[in-house]
Order: structure tokens, then sequence, then C-alpha cells
């Protein structure tokens, strides 16, 4: 997740051969995964015809692929937050390229499916903990957020802006934010990020003029991800700060909405952040109440369930 530091060090160093070469391996090597994925219907006819094997059979091989692809993410996750991203990309192109030579010599299903799962460990993804900046405020920034916490990657997503994509409007951002809220996404608002260094597990990002260091693990202090309650501290995200709190639930009580009366959890907020959430069963946000520096009460009701 997100760590903030303003303090100069060493420059660092670009990739080896250039920002270029490391493009043109990047493309080659995903013309490599996508023949596994992409471009597997292809051979599927060829196979068939020269093995005979029958193509759901051979299409077995494809859903091997898929599984190991996907379903691995969280222990390569684990693998990377442990040795770091170089060893399992390392080791995940040697993989995909024993996949290759497999298949082109496969003369039985059972070595077609080995190498469909090679190919699939090797293809998988090292994403445990993914950072998305983006200064861009449209769809392409929170499509590539939604898909990233699909897969099932915990995601800090940084803009600079004070909303959230301001450009995408209000017909179409709730879907987004219904999906970030379900995958738990972190989304830090009116902060410009400059540079971002690994160390260790974490990331220490530049940013503007003001130092910060953050517990990874902080979830913003929206509400919408019932996790909080669990939590001593949150992310205020218009200032970047952390706020402590001591959490007092008030038991389960029956909440009037405009869609009717709910049975949901209340809890209460206090210290630094000072709020008043209900939960129904599901988890789902409800009702939230705070108080205004007037004393006035600024309550948020849900206009219709999920």
């Amino acid at each position: 997740m997100l760590t903030q530091n303003t303090t100069q060090g060493p420059a660092l160093k670009g990739p080896p051969g250039g920002r270029w070469l490391q493009l043109v391996i990047g493309i080659v090597c995903m013309a490599m995964v996508a023949n596994l994925q992409y471009g597997w219907t292809l051979f599927v006819g060829p196979i068939d015809a020269t093995h005979h094997w029958g193509r759901a059979a051979i299409q077995v091989a494809f859903t091997i692929f898929v599984l190991t692809e996907t379903w691995l993410v969280p222990v390569e996750g684990w693998f990377v937050d442990r040795f770091g991203p170089r060893i399992v990309v390392v080791v995940g192109g040697v993989l995909v390229g024993i996949a290759w030579m497999l298949n082109s010599i496969a003369d039985s299903l059972t070595l077609l499916y080995i190498a469909a799962a090679i190919g699939g460990i090797g293809a998988a993804k090292p994403a445990e903990t993914v950072l998305l900046y983006d200064d861009n405020g449209a769809h392409p920034g929170l499509t590539a957020a939604e898909f990233i916490a699909q897969t099932g990657s915990r995601l800090e997503l940084v803009t600079p802006e004070r909303t959230l994509a301001p450009d995408v409007g209000g017909t179409s951002f709730p879907a987004y934010f219904r999906a970030f809220s379900d995958h738990g996404v972190q989304v830090t608002i009116n902060l410009r990020l400059e540079s971002v260094r690994r160390d260790g597990n974490r990331l220490v990002g530049t940013t503007d003029d003001k130092k910060r260091d953050l517990p990874g693990n902080l979830i913003p202090a929206t509400l919408w991800n019932s996790a909080v309650v669990e939590q001593t501290s949150v992310l205020e995200t218009v200032k970047g700060r952390e706020r402590s709190f001591t959490v007092a639930q008030k038991g389960v009580e029956k909440v009037k909405l405009p869609v009717g009366s709910v049975s949901a959890r209340h809890f209460v907020f206090s210290g630094d952040f000072s709020r008043e959430a209900w939960y129904d069963e599901s988890g789902v946000l409800v009702a939230s109440q705070m108080e205004a520096k007037d004393g006035s009460i600024i309550r948020q009701e849900l206009l219709r369930m999920p």
C-alpha cells in the first residue's frame, strides 16, 4: 500500500537497456503468454486433426491453464511480498518457455495437460498488493482498478483529483464504486504522486510537500467496508492522515429507511474519527451519521438495497 515520503534519496536507475528495450521484451513476453490463452483456439483444430483426441478433450488443457493462471494468484502474491517480484517474474518466464516446448512435442493428452498446468503457473499475475495512480480522471483508470480488484489483489487507487474520476459522470461511477466496496479497494484522493520505490513489502511514494508514513493496511474512512469496525484507525482520504478511534457495538436495531425497515448492527466510532454506522447482516452499510461543526446531524441512508 502507499506510504508517503518527501525525503530525497539517491536517483533511481532506469531498466537496463532503457525503456524501449523493456517495452520490446514486455511485448515478446505477452505474445508468448497470449498464444497459450487468446490464441489457443487456433491450435485446437490442427491438434485434433493430427492426434484425433477430440476437441472436448483438447479443450480440457485450456481449462487447466486458466485455473492455474488465476487461482494461484494469492500464492504467487505471497511469494512476491516475501521474495520480491523479480524472482517471481523470472521463474514465470522460465515456466512459460517450458510449457511452449512441451506443447510442441506433446504426443498424449497427459503431456498436453501437464504443459497447460506449467504454462498457467508461469503466466499468473504476481500481484498481491497493487498501487494504481490515475491522473486521467476518466473510465480507463476506474476500469483498470475494477479489473485488478476482481483478480483478488489488494488495491489502492490514488488520484490527484479532489473527487474520484470527475469525467466519468454520475450515471456510471456508482457501478465502479460498488465494485470497489465489494473488493475492499482503498481510495486516496487529492494526492499527486511523483515517484514510487519499493522498500521491503511496502511502497514509498514521493508526493507534494508533506511527509507521512502510514500502515499499508489502512481502510479509507468511507465506512463502505464493514471491516472498518474491526480496526483502530482509518485513512482520512482528503488529507491523507491516519485517524485513530475506538468502536463500541450498540447491538442490533431496526433502522427505518426509504426502502423500509431493516435489522442492522449499530456501531459508534469515537476519537479522532467520530461517526455512527449501521450494517445489515450481510455487511452492507445502510445508514451513517455524524455531527457537523454547528451541532447539526448529517445523516446518510441507503435509498435502495443492492
